[in-house]
């Protein structure tokens, strides 16, 4: 029973907000760029729904690079980005708890929504700053400051699970595209429709080793205790992961000319999915 309610909620979160997103890009696509209503409903709906499932297709060639200065096509797909590689648990729990606080004033979300919640939005704010930082001169440069923050906002969203892209990926410096190959690495939050080796994994490696350099045994966060079984599965999923990835590392860089940086990032891309 439980089960074929999560079902139905995540197939109504989808179509809802699948929905919306086609009807605000369709109406978007027809007043600023004169498109036809065929054609506008079209994009709208397949950029919607691209968006909202991470898949990170477009029908522009360029992915997203002509709409640096539109902020309805960056802020829509933005949105949809997030809630779909925010987990379906996540938003599950939201809903419960708004309904919880209308009826009663209360909230209580679980360890894990916080610690879900907390890490994505952790790494979104450190794409942000680390794209700012190492591309204000180079594909940032003349940009408005407001333009570099969206611009780097976006890119740090959806480099984790997205897959569109704001500028030609291959005008990005060597340090910011191996930043960019860690953020692949990790990806999106557990029962979401992104990849990666998931933001609890990453949170659960990092408090454990917080814990060890305080020489304290058990993990805790937000005044619980992390099960050890948890930590194991997550240095297991992390090792294996890696041991993938500079696998394939090695075997492309024995049998294709290209750099290491170019492979690398083709690699995480790949795993990313």
């Amino acid at each position: 029973q439980g089960m074929v309610y999560l079902m139905l909620f995540i197939l109504k979160v989808a179509l809802l907000l699948e929905l919306l997103g086609a009807l605000v890009l369709t109406v978007h696509f027809m007043n600023e760029y004169q498109a036809p209503f065929a054609g506008a409903l079209g994009a709208g709906i397949f950029h919607s729904i691209s968006g909202f499932t991470n898949g990170g297709f477009d029908l522009f060639g360029n992915s997203l690079q002509n709409f640096k200065q539109d902020y309805i096509v960056q802020g829509v797909l933005g949105l949809l980005l997030v809630a779909g590689a925010i987990g379906f648990p996540v938003l599950l729990e939201a809903n419960s708890n708004f309904i919880s606080w209308r009826r009663r004033g209360r909230i209580s979300f679980s360890l894990y929504s916080k610690i879900t919640t907390v890490t994505f939005l952790a790494l979104l704010l450190l794409g942000l700053v680390f794209v700012l930082l190492s591309e204000q001169h180079n594909t940032l440069a003349g940009m408005p400051w407001y333009q570099k923050i969206s611009v780097s906002l976006f890119q740090s969203l959806t480099t984790r699970s997205g897959g569109f892209s704001m500028v030609d990926v291959s005008a990005y410096n060597t340090v910011t595209l191996l930043f960019f190959c860690l953020l692949m690495f990790i990806g999106a939050s557990p029962s979401s429709c992104g990849g990666g080796i998931r933001t609890t994994t990453l949170a659960v490696l990092v408090l454990s080793m917080l814990s060890i350099l305080q020489g304290r045994t058990a993990v805790k966060v937000f005044r619980r205790e992390l099960f050890q079984e948890d930590i194991i599965k997550a240095l297991t999923v992390f090792f294996v992961a890696v041991m993938l990835v500079v696998a394939s590392v090695i075997t492309l860089s024995a049998i294709e000319d290209f750099t290491t940086t170019e492979i690398l990032f083709e690699i995480c891309s790949a795993f990313g999915t």
